[in-house]
């Protein structure tokens, strides 16, 4: 689920979106049991609400935020064959493009506008996640995690605007790794 932290006058109204992430990631082992991990994936964040207005009838906003996001995790993992862990360190995210979609239901119109001049480019803040390595044979396994990123900062680019917009997003992360054995 990917979603934003928005505060704005219809806050009440706004629900998170549902999105999609994926990439590849890296980690460096330091000693058997702690690591340094990172990567580079794509995520779709946002969110959406449905309204009522006397003027033009019901309606729906999308809000979809596209991003590249680099996490710095420090991991710590326990277990035998099957290992846990626990990851937490910053993300960095970069903005690729922000679309507003609006739709009415009564009209059976809808009205995309690109927002990416409105929104900060760069996106800062804390990660953290916890999940499960599954072996498979010696050097492949299975990864489960839930990771949360946390913004730190306004999103919104306007100084006039009396709205604050922070990334929050909740990820469910399936991947498939291979160890390489020094």
């Amino acid at each position: 689920m990917k979603f934003i932290y928005h505060k704005h006058i219809f806050e009440e109204s706004i629900k998170p979106g549902i999105g999609f992430s994926g990439g590849a990631f890296v980690r460096y082992d330091f000693f058997e049991k702690l690591a340094l991990k990172t990567g580079l994936s794509f995520e779709r964040k946002g969110a959406f609400y449905k309204t009522f207005s006397a003027e033009t009838g019901h309606y729906s906003e999308n809000l979809n935020f596209n991003y590249l996001t680099i996490p710095i995790l420090l991991q710590t993992r326990f277990g035998k064959r099957v290992q846990f862990f626990l990851n937490i360190g910053p993300y960095f995210g970069f903005m690729i493009s922000a679309t507003h979609v609006m739709n009415w239901r009564d009209k059976d119109e809808h009205y995309t506008a690109d927002m990416t001049k409105y929104q900060k480019r760069f996106d800062i803040g804390i990660a953290t996640g916890f999940g499960l390595e599954v072996p498979i044979a010696k050097v492949f396994f299975l990864s489960f995690e839930i990771r949360n990123n946390l913004g730190l900062f306004n999103l919104i680019n306007q100084e006039n605007v009396n709205s604050k917009t922070m990334n929050n997003t909740t990820i469910a992360l399936c991947g498939f790794g291979y160890r390489i054995k020094g």
